[in-house]
């Protein structure tokens, strides 16, 4: 199916049916056809494909690829530590696979290696304001921790890093959301109901229930499980967890069939510790995924969603619309009123609609980063749509008695623009905005 055009005058018609005005097989909702006679026995058959809405934007999944990394003497900073209070830019048009103009936004595990204190990062367009949002937290000296980070272009294709305390900042590029004027087949996104396609422990994905040794990758199909079809599938948005580590290291996932690259998706910071990351991959070879460890874990992976590749329909459903960061839940402040600690075994319901940029009508999903802050003791956060069932799936994990952690969620709207999240410790939760998917 190529660009729209006006329909042509006339009748005419196809096997089955005939006329205008319909959808065509292949073409999804929304994407109709006219026909006109051109001569003896022929007809012109004209797609018309409807426009996406202003700001609607398709992702393109890459293998992931380092932007950043300031430990290196190569790098911007030389080698030298971010200190606190102290900020960065950094390019990310025309590196890692992201084209050198026609980008919105851009999806990145950002980690902090070695942080100097306790203290969170922020990462914001460059040239705008630095927001009130956070995107990660850290709870130690010389902690490393990482969360994905989906965050809107500055006008010079850079994205600001702020430290609160002072760090090692490291930067791996998963993907981008480009432009559309009109509805597409590849890159908008499906949401599943959260489902377990790996467990070490348990045997889910995997034959037996062994940890995943020191220097150890296991291979996870993807396609065809949890609600992510067979194929027409370019990508999936996974939940990944290293859990009872055996000790310190970093987690990478990334297309099975290609070499594993210098990147990492998770860091493990002590024995025993289970701790999670949102993570956006390309489906390799035979509908997997590669997962590899450096020092030895239990592996847990809940798929969230998938993204589609150029053998879908074309529709606007699932097209992304970023965001400003914005915080639309701080149960520590009050926002939205009422709200306060959340018990132990306790749950919200927030709307997120009429809120951010998130419209009333037109929001099917949202991205939004989760912050559990002050927690009463450990335990571990889920969020879904809020008529739903709460799923057997959790979103972060807290290990530990006042620790600040968070996790990028993206979570499907229930019919009237709400969501729900349980913390089974008991804290304070804190949700910004990245942005939103299309219901149509």
């Amino acid at each position: 199916g190529g660009g729209g055009g006006a329909a042509a005058q006339g009748g005419g018609g196809l096997p089955g049916g005939g006329g205008s005005g319909r959808s065509l097989p292949g073409t999804g909702a929304g994407a109709t056809w006219a026909v006109a006679p051109v001569g003896s026995g022929s007809v012109r058959i004209t797609y018309i494909i409807p426009p996406a809405q202003p700001g609607a934007t398709a992702f393109v999944a890459l293998t992931p690829a380092r932007l950043l990394d300031t430990r290196e003497p190569t790098d911007i900073t030389a080698g030298n530590v971010v200190g606190a209070g102290g900020g960065i830019d950094v390019q990310v048009t025309g590196r890692g696979g992201v084209p050198a103009t026609g980008v919105a936004a851009v999806v990145l595990n950002v980690t902090v290696a070695g942080g100097l204190a306790p203290g969170f990062v922020t990462v914001w367009p460059s040239g705008e304001d630095r927001p009130t949002a956070s995107n990660l937290n850290v709870t130690a000296a010389g902690q490393n921790i990482a969360n994905l980070v989906t965050v809107k272009l500055g006008a010079n294709g850079k994205v600001s890093l702020f430290t609160q305390s002072g760090a090692h900042l490291v930067v791996d590029v998963e993907g981008y959301y480009a432009p559309t004027p009109s509805a597409v087949r590849a890159g908008r996104f499906k949401a599943v109901t959260p489902a377990r396609v790996l467990d070490t422990r348990s045997g889910v994905g995997v034959p037996g229930t062994t940890a995943v040794p020191t220097d150890g990758q296991v291979d996870v199909t993807v396609a065809g499980r949890g609600g992510v079809p067979t194929e027409g599938v370019a990508a999936v948005v996974l939940n990944v967890t290293a859990a009872s580590a055996t000790a310190p290291g970093f987690v990478t996932v990334w297309p099975t069939g290609q070499a594993r690259p210098k990147a990492s998706t998770l860091n493990v910071t002590f024995v025993g510790q289970n701790i999670p990351n949102q993570v956006i991959v390309p489906v390799g070879a035979d509908g997997r995924i590669s997962i590899y460890t450096q020092s030895g874990t239990h592996l847990v992976a809940d798929v969230l969603g998938w993204f589609t590749d150029g053998m879908q329909p074309i529709s606007r459903s699932g097209l992304f619309e970023p965001l400003p960061p914005a915080r639309v839940l701080d149960t520590r402040a009050g926002n939205p009123p009422g709200t306060s600690l959340v018990g132990p075994q306790g749950s919200i319901e927030l709307s997120v609609v009429n809120r951010a940029g998130v419209p009333s009508v037109g929001a099917a999903s949202v991205v939004i980063n989760v912050t559990a802050a002050e927690s009463t003791q450990p335990g571990f956060v889920t969020v879904w749509p809020a008529d739903q069932s709460k799923p057997t799936a959790s979103n972060l994990n807290i290990t530990a008695p006042g620790q600040n952690i968070a996790n990028l969620v993206t979570v499907g709207l229930s019919t009237t623009g709400t969501i729900s999240l349980f913390t089974s410790g008991g804290g304070h939760l804190v949700g910004d905005v990245a942005g939103y998917y299309i219901s149509a």
